[in-house]
Parts: structure tokens; sequence; C-alpha cells
């Protein structure tokens, strides 16, 4: 069989198992018609949760931050959650509730991190950003100690917030600033601190004036969001609203959750939500490692409290491309998709070129951000134009090992770098002029200018980093390459920075 002959029939495999495993109920007495949907927002147009499109929100009531609101107020990374149903033709789902509240709201009380990862402390929490979380009012590279942020994403095993979306909401200003913090309630009314006061981690809660609603009990051990403002110091919250952390949708035939896969107490979460495995639950891939932390994709029913899950996809973007096209020969958009960037010329070889093949399928995400073209398709890609992709690297037993599958596409109005991440693959030189690794398939050159970091921030030479792929310690690990600007956005020449990410 031949390689495009295996690609086709597994995404068609992937296709039918979305029907035949499980991903809708099968009990006569479930309204085959009701739909919910929890993730970042992917996209406009009208709305693209967790992969899935909501074309119809006229009739929607939206929920935002507590507040009624509407379409204008949602962003492109919010997480939000969304319930509705399928028309009566079948052919769009319409939207009846879509429901945003932030992670969290406070102040950064410290930044750390270096190249294109950082971690901002807000409220005791952990919150991770990149270089492809969604900013509003400030960067990257802005972001600063002292000022109020909306935080938006999933939490992973460590209790970290992956940060999909950030809003700067102006400096700390005591006894104003407002405040949203998700947590478990101790010392409720005890210790000394008076009827009135609770905590959640090292952060002194006044709920003596909130209102307190969806909660049967305020006792130690629930898990609440509290709303409100800072008190007299940053680690002290005059809340005005306690409500439960996780909003659940009534009963649905088609659930779809995107988050980071959880085990708490013998029971599998994802975004909070409780989620069940069946015997015919099927996994993509097949032969994807599963483990705590991951992030994924999961399409299920919802009922009686639970998620129950007919397809488990890994959806850890742990591959990013941010790049030009070269030429139009690197764009495949039928028979065996696929978009090849970042060549690197290479002696001897033909074609004369080492390249990441970016595999598109079924549910990628395709978006134009320069033109606003709609439908946006490989077709409409050409030689010059700058891509954002973000994918996951493909698994050992598949076609292509060293490729991506992409989540994402977007064509962007200009990059002014060329940016990887990847994992580290053979073969790899270190010797006078030829230093050099793979990532995803992708030849990275260094040299003596080349600035390299490991996974805690702390500056390597390009020897210890070449040491570390020879005795094999730094091989599989996944890492980020830079190549600042220097007139070709299409090639990393040489890298600028290289740092270790795990």
């Amino acid at each position: 069989m031949s390689p495009i002959s295996k690609f086709l029939l597994f995404f068609s495999v992937l296709i039918t198992c979305a029907f035949l495993c499980g991903c809708s109920p099968s009990e006569d007495d479930f309204d085959p018609d009701t739909v919910a949907t929890v993730g970042a927002i992917d996209a406009f147009g009208s709305v693209v949760v967790a992969g899935i499109l909501w074309d119809n929100l006229d009739s929607a009531n939206f929920s935002i931050k507590g507040q009624p609101g509407a379409e204008i107020d949602l962003q492109i990374g919010m997480t939000v959650q969304v319930e509705g149903r399928v028309s009566s033709n079948g052919s769009s789902l319409i939207a009846a509730d879509v429901i945003y509240d932030p992670t969290l709201i406070g102040p950064v009380s410290s930044e750390a991190g270096a190249g294109d990862i950082k971690t901002l402390t807000i409220h005791g929490a952990a919150v991770e950003i990149d270089r492809f979380t969604a900013y509003d009012g400030t960067t990257f590279d802005i972001l600063a100690v002292g000022r109020i942020y909306e935080v938006s994403g999933h939490i992973d095993e460590a209790g970290t917030v992956v940060a999909s979306f950030v809003r700067d909401l102006g400096p700390e200003i005591l006894g104003v600033s407002p405040v949203v913090i998700r947590g478990i309630v101790s010392d409720l009314d005890v210790g000394g601190a008076g009827v009135g006061f609770f905590s959640i981690g090292n952060i002194t809660i006044d709920y003596s004036q909130a209102l307190v609603e969806g909660i049967q009990a305020l006792i130690d051990g629930v898990e609440v969001t509290v709303r409100g403002n800072l008190g007299a110091t940053s680690d002290e919250v005059s809340a005005t609203n306690i409500s439960p952390a996780i909003v659940y949708p009534g009963e649905a035939a088609y659930f779809y959750l995107d988050g980071a896969l959880i085990l708490d107490n013998n029971q599998w979460r994802i975004a909070g939500f409780p989620v069940d495995f069946l015997a015919n639950t099927y996994y993509d891939p097949f032969d994807g490692v599963f483990s705590v932390g991951s992030r994924v994709w999961v399409c299920g029913y919802y009922r009686s409290g639970k998620v129950k899950a007919g397809w488990l996809r890994l959806l850890e973007p742990n591959v990013f491309v941010h790049a030009e096209v070269a030429a139009t020969g690197d764009i495949y958009p039928s028979s065996f998709p696929r978009v090849e960037m970042l060549p690197v010329n290479v002696p001897g070889k033909v074609p004369p070129r080492v390249t990441m093949k970016n595999f598109v399928d079924f549910d990628t995400l395709l978006i134009d951000s320069r033109d606003g073209l709609d439908p946006f398709t490989l077709d409409d890609i050409a030689a010059g134009d700058h891509l954002l992709i973000s994918a996951v690297g493909l698994a050992p037993g598949s076609i292509d090992p060293q490729g991506t599958r992409i989540l994402r596409l977007e064509r962007v109005l200009s990059v002014g770098s060329v940016f990887l991440t990847g994992e580290i693959y053979l073969p790899f030189f270190f010797g006078p002029g030829n230093d050099s690794f793979r990532v995803q398939g992708t030849k990275v050159f260094t040299d003596a200018f080349t600035s390299f970091t490991d996974s805690g921030g702390s500056s390597m030479t390009e020897f210890e980093f070449y040491l570390g792929l020879s005795s094999g310690q730094s091989l599989g690990k996944s890492v980020a390459v830079l190549d600042l600007a220097d007139g070709d956005d299409s090639t990393i020449d040489v890298a600028d920075s290289v740092q270790l990410l795990d």
C-alpha cells in the first residue's frame, strides 16, 4: 500500500470511529440533538470552540464574567462553554448559552523564565504563557509585575494555569482592582481570623459582604469561584460573589472538551469535568502516549454529572512553526495534504533540502488573519506568505514519524523571525563549521554565537548542549529555536538561540 493510501485510510478510520466508537450515546431516551462544548475559542465565524463550529449565535444568552453580555465581548483564546442543539435540518449548530468566566484575575507578584516561555505568579498560582498566547492590551514582552491581568486557559496536572488568553486590566490598586480566584476553601472562620473569612492557598478571602449562590454549603474542601476586589494588601480579597468553580451543563448527546488530562482520586478529569473511558473509547493516535498532564480533546456524551468518552485525541501542541513559505512547491493541497516549511539546503540531497512535513487532516483549523478569506484553504497559500502553525508530532509508528499533524494554521501579515519548537531527532553533528541537529525533521545549524539555555533557564555552552545529545540525555526532548530577522524568514540558517523546554 502506498504512503498516500495509508494516509487516506488512516483518516477515514478516524472519521468513521467518531460515530462508531461511542462518541454519541445509544440510549433511546437521550435527546439526540443536544450539544455542549468547552474549550478555548479558536476562531470566529461565528465561533469555534474545541474544534466545533457554532454558526448560529442569534438567539444565544451570553454570560460574560457573571454578567449579561454579547458576542462582541468574546475574543480569540478565551475558554468558554457553549450549549445548544443541532438545527432541524442538521446542517448547523444553534447556541442557546455562551458562558465566559476568566480562570484568574489578579496582580502579578513575580515573573520567571526566559526565551519564549514565561511563568507568572498571580495570587499564588503559576500561570504559563508563551508567544502563541492571545493578548489584549499587552504583549508577551511587556507583561509587568504589579499590574492586574485577566487570564483564561486550562489547568494542568501540577495546578499551573496554561494561558490561552491574557488581558491587561491596569495597575494594581489596593481596595479597587478586580479579582477572580478559584480554589478550595480552607480555614473557614477559624484560626482567629473571625467570622466571615476563609483561605484559598495563601490568600485571605473576606466573604462577609458576599452573595453566596449555587453552593449547597460553604465549608472547607468545597471548590469555589470568588469574585471581588483586592483588599488592604495583595494577599487579601474582599469578595462580592461566591459560586461553584464549574458550571455543569445539562445532559448533552454530544459533548466536546479541550484540556489537560488529570487523575484526581482515581477519577479522570478534563477541564474539571469527570470523564469515564469506555471499553470502545477510540484513542487517537492509537499508539499515542496518554498520560497525566497530556493536553487532549474528547468527544462523548454528558449524563449524570459525567462525560462518557467515545473519542480521545492527543492534542498536545508540542510543535510550533513561525515562518515564511519558501516556494509554491512546498504546499501540497491534495492527495497527501501538507505544508513543508523551514527548508535547509543540504549538498548532495535530491531535492537538496531537509524540511518539516506538516500534515493537514479533516479537522485542521485554517485561519486567514491577513486577508480575511473565508473559507481559507491550502490552495490560497503562496510563496512568501507568513504562517503560524501549532501541531503535534506524529507517533513513532506513523507514516512519517518526523512529521507533524497541524492543529491550527494561520496566515498572518508578517513574521520578522523564524521560530520552531519540537522534539530533537538524530542525526546531530558537532565539529568545525558543521554543528547541527534536527527538530521534527528540520535541520538546525548552530555556531559559537548561538545562545543556549537549559530547561531551568540557566545558560549553557554549545559544548554542553551537544554533550547532552551525545549522551542521549537530550534526545527526544522538546526544544525552542529562534532565528532572528536576517532577510530570510523561510529558513533557519544559523539559530540565534536554542532553549531546552523539558
